[in-house]
């Protein structure tokens, strides 16, 4: 039996959705301007998302003062990102800060 042609990003979102890497997509990993609506401008200044993985939402702050903001903001994210996507895809919001001594101060995005 021939099967029909299938669109490419058909396949790629039913391939993202059974790696469990949908909701990553939706809350804007890579698309600062989706990350942007979901968290407001301020705090998607000060950081962002980098990682999505069994329901820890990774978030990069720009300094140590923004990953101490991020930090007090984490019920707050974590209610916009779940209410964004629908469901509870994000149960844990671990806050990184950029390496020290890596001598390149603030990360810039």
């Amino acid at each position: 039996m021939k099967r029909e042609p299938e669109r490419v990003g058909d396949v790629a979102r039913e391939w993202a959705r059974r790696m469990g890497l949908d909701a990553a997509v939706e809350l804007g990993i890579g698309d600062a301007a989706v990350w942007a609506g979901i968290v407001g401008d301020d705090l998607a200044g000060i950081g962002r998302p980098v990682l999505l993985r069994e329901g820890v939402l990774h978030v990069l702050a720009r300094d140590h003062h923004a990953a101490a903001r991020l930090r007090y903001s984490v019920d707050a994210i974590r209610a916009a990102c779940n209410e964004w996507v629908g469901g509870e895809p994000v149960r844990v919001i671990v806050v990184r800060e950029p390496r020290r001594g890596s001598g390149s101060g603030p990360v810039a995005w």
